[in-house]
Order: structure tokens, then C-alpha cells, then sequence
């Protein structure tokens, strides 16, 4: 399977997210981009019986302070306090309320989804491949912009076919 089904599946799960957890006006999908950058991103496996897919939300380090700051109710002078720990954390909260989203609205595709622990990397995830990796730039409302990844293990799809 392609990533685009679940990067669209991911963008409408953080839609979600951006309007009710973070009490944002809406996420607006900017576009395709080329790579993740030089960002920090937090992962999550979803493996099931056809697939095996990684979906990260990623950002600036001070996007995800912004971000974590939005999860705790501060304001954005609080919001500097928060120490490098609680900011992984609220990602990786973040990004487990997205997986959920993306879990339900594939699992016409796939009922045997489960979600794994997420996980935060700070840098460039390189392709290979058995890898196909896609791209999203994101809006999440206020200027709050960060790149939505889908990466498809495509070895793990042709054995489930």
C-alpha cells in the first residue's frame, strides 16, 4: 500500500486534534514537501495483519514547545518553561491522540491495526528501500506550522498480499 491514503488519513486526524485538543481554528494542509528536514518528530508504529506504518507529526523545537504549551493550557510565556522532558512528552501525546484518529479511520482497510509507543528523534530519517516515505506541510492554525510523515514498510505489505 501507498503512503498517501494514510498521510491523508493522518492530516484529517490532526484536522481533529488541532480543533479540539489545542483549541486551534483549523488545520490547513499547505502541501507536499520533499523531506521531514531537520526537525524533531515523534513517531508511531501501526502494524496489523496488511501493513506496518510509521506516522509522525514533526516540527521546530520551538513549534513543539508552542504545541506543548497549547496540550497544558499556558500561555506562550509559560510555555518557555517547559522543560525539553515535558515537551517530548505532550508530542508524544500528540501524536498518540493522531495515531487513534488514523487507526480508526484505517481500519476499513486493516481491523487488525494496533498502535505502538511512540517515540521522539530529533534530525533527518533517511529512506531505503523497502521504505516509501511521503510528506505533508501543515497549518495546525495560528501559524503553528509542522510536516506530517507516513512511511510505508513496503516488504511488510507484500507479505501480507
Amino acid at each position: 500500500m501507498e503512503p498517501g491514503p494514510w498521510l491523508e488519513a493522518l492530516a484529517e486526524a490532526t484536522a481533529e486534534l488541532s480543533t479540539t485538543s489545542l483549541e486551534l481554528e483549523g488545520c490547513t494542509i499547505i502541501g507536499p514537501r520533499q523531506s521531514d528536514g531537520d526537525l524533531v518528530g515523534c513517531y508511531i508504529v501501526l502494524v496489523g495483519d496488511k501493513c506496518s506504518v510509521q506516522i509522525a507529526v514533526a516540527a521546530s523545537p520551538e513549534t513543539c514547545r508552542t504545541i506543548a504549551g497549547r496540550l497544558f493550557e499556558m500561555d506562550a510565556v509559560e510555555a518557555q518553561e517547559i522543560s525539553e522532558g515535558d515537551v517530548a512528552d505532550a508530542i508524544g501525546e500528540v501524536v498518540n491522540i493522531v495515531a487513534g484518529g488514523v487507526k480508526s479511520r484505517m481500519a476499513p482497510y486493516d481491523a487488525s491495526l494496533q498502535l505502538g509507543l511512540p517515540f521522539v528523534i530529533e534530525g533527518v530519517i533517511e529512506s531505503t528501500k523497502r521504505l516509501r516515505m511521503e510528506y505533508l506541510e501543515a497549518d495546525l492554525g495560528g501559524g503553528i506550522q509542522v510536516v506530517l510523515v507516513a512511511i510505508v514498510d513496503t516488504r511488510h505489505a507484500a507479505n501480507a498480499a
